[in-house]
């Protein structure tokens, strides 16, 4: 990290990789020569959350878009593909200033189309719903994205957002759908503390005061296992969160 601000100061755009648990290791590196400097460094973080799987809980890093989305200057991105992360990484050489992204490890299929152009800061509505507004992130979003899939059979037809930027989030986005749905839930694989439903709750406990369920690790240290077996553990599977919006009793067919 500290290598990679040395090479941005001399104008390359250096690209950093490594795990993201590693990446934390370089957290005040990249505080002091990146964010404090303003640097045009890009770190990409593969291997986050639970998703790390059997490498067990001293690998899998479920803090660190809180741990990034707190130092200024920097851009924190989380898609949900590789046609996203393609896009994204255009994106990210064209722009100045520091920029985390994490990647997974796991396979997934692709949601998003092949040559859709990547913004900073604006969310993707996968699924136009009612009442009820899943917002994920990451590689979550593929499952959050099965989950309606299941959820459509049986009558009930919540909205699915992907928020692939963390920072800045796209608050436009968010004030509008939070005005269409009575509840808002966030899922990711992460700590409920700073991330994504952190991100979202800031927001709009400021702007416009929702109802917000966060599904995520529950400040919860990881186990081994399987990223399938870990994600249903902590009931962040498609099951946890179909039988989440099943809890909540709401009526879909009632406008």
């Amino acid at each position: 990290i500290s290598v990679s601000a040395g090479m941005a100061s001399l104008g390359l755009i250096p690209f950093a990789s490594t795990f993201a648990v590693f990446a934390l290791r370089a957290f005040e590196q990249a505080r002091l020569s990146i964010a404090y400097t303003n640097l045009n460094v890009k770190i990409v973080a593969s291997h986050g959350g639970l998703d790390t799987g059997p490498d067990g809980a001293s690998a899998q890093c479920i803090e660190d878009l809180a741990c990034f989305r707190s130092l200024p200057n920097f851009v924190v991105l989380s898609p949900c593909d590789s046609n996203e992360m393609f896009q994204a990484v255009k994106t990210i050489s064209k722009i100045k200033g520091p920029v985390y992204m994490r990647t997974g490890r796991s396979n997934v299929k692709n949601i998003t189309k092949p040559n859709k152009k990547f913004v900073i800061g604006k969310g993707l509505i996968l699924n136009r719903g009612k009442k009820i507004c899943v917002i994920s992130t990451g590689m979550q979003t593929s499952v959050a994205f099965n989950a309606l899939k299941k959820l459509k059979m049986n009558n009930m037809n919540p909205t699915l957002i992907h928020m692939p930027t963390i920072k800045p989030l796209d608050k436009n986005l968010l004030i509008k759908e939070s005005k269409k749905h009575k509840v808002i839930i966030t899922f990711e694989d992460h700590n409920i503390l700073g991330g994504l439903g952190s991100a979202v709750s800031e927001v709009l406990s400021e702007y416009k005061p929702t109802k917000i369920i966060r599904m995520g690790i529950r400040d919860k240290i990881g186990k081994s296992g399987e990223a399938k077996e870990l994600l249903k553990e902590y009931k962040i599977d498609e099951i946890g969160l179909i039988n989440q919006i099943k809890k909540l009793k709401i009526n879909f067919k009632n406008n």
